[in-house]
């Protein structure tokens, strides 16, 4: 959100500089300082975008990592309540963990 209001501040200050702005060569629209301004608000809301898009998908990762390490933890109680198929169980990261066990955590919902 905030990239949209760098880059929107830019273009209407842009236009308003240019307007307002003092032209050495003569009067009219000040093209150098619009266009300077124009891309150096483009540059730096692309850029706050593009970090914000960068948190967004590192706070995905968290929280999928969070739901692994519940579900870690759930099959590790379940393990410790003395049921016999999951006695055998040496580990939660061995090989003998039944499929059924572990719910499809990284599924198509999003």
């Amino acid at each position: 959100m905030f990239g949209w209001i760098i880059i929107v501040g830019g273009v209407l200050l842009g236009i308003l500089v240019g307007i307002l702005g003092v032209d050495r060569w003569g009067g009219g629209f000040n093209w150098q300082l619009a266009i300077s301004l124009w891309s150096t608000s483009l540059f730096n809301g692309t850029l706050v975008l593009g970090f914000a898009e960068v948190i967004n998908l590192l706070e995905g990762i968290q929280q999928k990592i969070e739901i692994v390490k519940n579900e870690v933890k759930k099959i590790r109680c379940d393990s410790s309540s003395g049921s016999s198929q999951s006695a055998k169980r040496k580990s939660v990261f061995s090989d003998d963990i039944d499929p059924e066990q572990i719910e499809p955590i990284f599924s198509a919902e999003e």
